[in-house]
C-alpha cells in the first residue's frame, strides 16, 4: 500500500502539471438537478477516465486542498468510479465534513446510486450523519428512492432505531408506506421511538389545511408536527406570517417545549411583530419568560407598542424584573446606536421609569432589583 505522504506528494505533482488539460470540452449540456431513478450522468459534458482517477486519488488522500484542486478540473462529478462508488457516496462514507460539503456543492445529482444500489441519502443514514442528511434534503434528494433491496430511507432509519433521522425524514414529507414484515407503526413501537409514534397518526389524519389545525398543533406542544405542517404546506407558511401564532406558543407551560415551539415558528417565517392581539415580545415579558424574551429579541422590534402605547420595557419595569429590563434595554440601545432604529430611547425610558413599583413592602431582593433598574435606566 502506498504511504499516504507519498500519495499526497504524487497527487500535488499530477494536479499542478495537468491544470485541467484532460477535460474534454464537448458541447456543454443541461445540468439538471437530479434524475428520478438515480442514474449517474446528468450532464452532456464528458469526464475522462484520467480526471475520474485524479478525483478518486484526491479523495483517498483525505486532503481537502488536493480535493479542491481536483474538483476544479471536473466538468461534473455525477458519475461512478471504477469501484462502483460515486464521488458523493465515497465522501459521505469517509465522513470528512469539509470534503463532503465540497463534493455536495459541486454535485448536481443527489440521487445517484452506487453500483450496489445505495443512494447518498441512505449512505448518510447508515453513517448517522445528520448534518449531511439535512443538506441532502435541502438540495432536493428523493426521500422515496429505494436501495437495490427495495428498502426506503425511512425504513433504514427505523431499522437502526434512529429517531432523529426518522423524524427528519417524516417532517420533510417521507411517505408513510409500509414495506417488509413490519409496519412503520410496529417498528416505532418495537424500538420505543416515542416521537415517531406520536407523529405518524397526526400525519395520517391530516386531511386539508386549516388555521384551527395549526393552532391545535402549536397548543399541543408537538414541534415535530408543526414542522411537518410548515415544511409541506404553503397554507401554513402563509398563516404564520398573517396571524400572531407566537402568542399561542407563549402560553405553553413547559419552558423547554415553549422555546422549541417559538424557535420552530420563527425559523418557519412567523412574524414576531404581528400586532394581532398582544405583540409576542410584550406577552412574553408580561409572563416574565426570560428565555422566550431572549429568543424573541433576536427577531422582534423591541420598540413595538401595544394598544396602551407601551413597549415591553414598560411591562418589565412594572414587574420589577431586572434581568428582563436589562435584556430589552440593551437591545433597544444597540438598535438606536447602530442606526437600526430612530426611536426616542430617552423618552421611552423616562416613561418606563414611571412604572416602577411604588409599594414599600418589598423584599430585600425586590429592593435590589428596583435599585438596579433605576440605575440602568437613569430613573430620577
Amino acid at each position: 500500500m502506498i504511504n499516504k505522504s507519498i500519495l499526497v506528494s504524487l497527487l500535488w505533482s499530477l494536479l499542478l502539471v495537468s491544470c485541467g488539460s484532460d477535460i474534454k470540452d464537448t458541447a456543454p449540456g443541461d445540468s439538471s438537478n437530479s434524475s428520478s431513478n438515480g442514474d449517474a450522468l446528468v450532464s452532456n459534458e464528458e469526464v475522462t477516465a484520467a480526471n475520474k482517477q485524479k478525483l478518486y486519488l484526491a479523495l483517498q488522500s483525505d486532503d481537502s486542498n488536493i480535493v479542491r484542486i481536483a474538483l476544479q478540473e471536473q466538468a461534473h462529478i455525477d458519475y461512478l468510479f471504477e469501484n462502483g462508488e460515486s464521488p458523493l457516496t465515497y465522501a459521505i462514507a469517509e465522513n470528512r465534513s469539509e470534503i463532503v460539503f465540497m463534493i455536495i456543492n459541486k454535485a448536481k445529482n443527489f440521487d445517484i446510486r452506487e453500483s450496489s444500489g445505495e443512494t447518498p441519502l441512505i449512505k448518510a443514514i447508515k453513517r448517522n450523519n445528520i448534518l449531511v442528511l439535512d443538506l441532502l434534503i435541502r438540495k432536493g434528494a428523493d426521500l422515496e428512492l429505494l436501495d437495490s433491496n427495495g428498502v426506503s430511507p425511512l425504513y433504514h432509519a427505523l431499522y437502526r432505531a434512529n429517531e432523529v433521522i426518522a423524524i427528519n425524514l417524516l417532517k420533510n414529507g417521507a411517505e408513510l408506506r409500509d414495506q417488509g414484515a413490519k409496519s412503520i407503526r410496529e417498528l416505532a413501537t418495537d424500538f420505543n421511538l416515542r416521537r415517531v409514534s406520536l407523529l405518524i397518526p397526526l400525519i395520517e389524519n391530516h386531511d386539508q389545511p386549516r388555521d384551527s389545525e395549526l393552532i391545535r398543533a402549536i397548543r399541543s406542544g408537538n414541534v415535530d408536527y408543526v414542522n411537518y405542517l410548515l415544511i409541506n404546506f404553503e397554507f401554513y407558511r402563509m398563516s404564520i406570517v398573517e396571524r400572531n401564532v407566537i402568542i399561542v406558543a407563549i402560553n405553553i407551560e413547559d419552558e423547554s417545549t415553549r422555546i422549541s415551539m417559538v424557535n420552530a415558528l420563527l425559523d418557519g417565517g412567523a412574524n414576531p411583530d404581528n400586532i394581532e392581539g398582544v405583540p409576542a415580545l410584550i406577552a412574553a415579558t408580561e409572563e416574565e419568560q426570560l428565555r422566550t424574551v431572549e429568543l424573541l429579541l433576536l427577531y422582534a422590534d423591541p420598540f413595538i407598542l401595544d394598544d396602551y402605547n407601551e413597549t415591553a420595557l414598560h411591562y418589565a419595569v412594572r414587574s420589577n424584573n431586572y434581568m428582563i429590563v436589562q435584556k430589552i434595554y440593551i437591545n433597544m440601545t444597540t438598535k438606536v446606536t447602530s442606526g437600526a432604529s430612530n426611536a426616542n430611547l430617552e423618552e421611552i425610558t423616562t416613561s418606563a421609569c414611571a412604572q416602577r413599583i411604588r409599594t414599600r413592602r418589598l423584599t430585600s431582593a425586590q429592593t435590589i432589583d428596583r435599585r438596579n433598574i433605576s440605575s440602568l435606566l437613569n430613573c430620577y
